[in-house]
């Protein structure tokens, strides 16, 4: 939890946006791709594909709080086992030079989302392992 002066928000950008709002300034993000927003995200030069949760989104470049599609599988078997966490979300920004596309993580028919897949194995959505997890 993010305190400052009377506000007390989820986390940071929660706060933040709380902030500019009461100051009349307009977060401007892309249409569908709010903050917290789940997405994945690929990266060229050298080419990476990520997964997590969307903190911002601007002119220059994206932020997340995620991790390296490459180690999502094993870090769910590590939460499902209850292990200390060898693996975990970084919070990361990549230059907009970099960034390929950048795609909400939604189901595809029968495929589950990588979100849906969190939940079926550790119990608790992506957004309640970060508000409440070792992460913080």
């Amino acid at each position: 939890m993010w305190r400052t002066g009377d506000l007390a928000c989820p986390d940071r950008q929660d706060c933040l946006s709380s902030i500019l709002a009461s100051l009349g300034i307009a977060v401007a993000m892309i249409e569908g791709f709010d903050p917290s927003s789940l997405i994945i995200v690929n990266l060229v030069n050298p080419k990476e594909k990520f997964f997590g949760v969307l903190t911002a989104l601007s002119p220059a470049g994206i932020t997340l709080r995620g991790i390296n599609l490459d180690s999502f599988d094993d870090w769910l078997r590590q939460l499902a086992k209850g292990e200390e966490p060898n693996l975990d979300l970084i919070t990361m920004f990549a230059p907009l030079f970099r960034v390929e596309r950048v795609f909400l993580d939604e189901p595809s028919g029968a495929i589950k989302s990588y979100g849906q897949r969190f939940e079926e194995v550790v119990g608790i959505s992506v957004r309640e392992y970060l508000s409440s997890g070792p992460t913080q």
